[in-house]
């Protein structure tokens, strides 16, 4: 399940946490003891609907249901031991780079383009300063 930062599914608000893998609880990347301690320590608890800090990943129905249970322990024990590499923080355009002030015309820099988003104006404007 992927949620971007903010997001919420079915009434239910992630707030800033971005999904791994199934089961990874603790969010860090991999699914291991530390997520299955999360469950067996809260096991069959209630708490906060789609709180995965308790240990509530999922339900019956696939959404998280408030109730830390045989469901999220599934989804731990299925996917234990599994691991994915993180995503990339974004960068900043070129670690640093801005665009110039410049005005559009045939003149611009292709990362002045790029990053103004008219690669397809610039690409037509290479074409015709060819032909003609």
């Amino acid at each position: 399940m992927r949620v971007e930062p903010g997001a919420g599914v079915d009434g239910i608000d992630f707030g800033n946490r971005r999904f791994t893998i199934f089961g990874d609880l603790t969010l860090d990347w991999r699914v291991g003891l530390d997520d299955l301690q999360m469950v067996l320590a809260h096991f069959t608890y209630n708490v906060d609907v789609g709180d995965v800090g308790m240990g509530d990943a999922t339900g019956p129905d696939g959404m998280p249901d408030g109730i830390v249970g045989s469901h999220d322990l599934m989804v731990v024990l299925a996917n234990f031991m599994n691991e994915v590499d993180p995503v990339a923080a974004p960068l900043d355009p070129w670690q640093g780079w801005t665009a110039s002030s410049r005005s559009a015309g045939i003149g611009r820099s292709v990362l002045d383009v790029i990053a103004d988003g008219d690669e397809g104006d610039y690409l037509g404007g290479l074409l015709v300063d060819r032909v003609l």
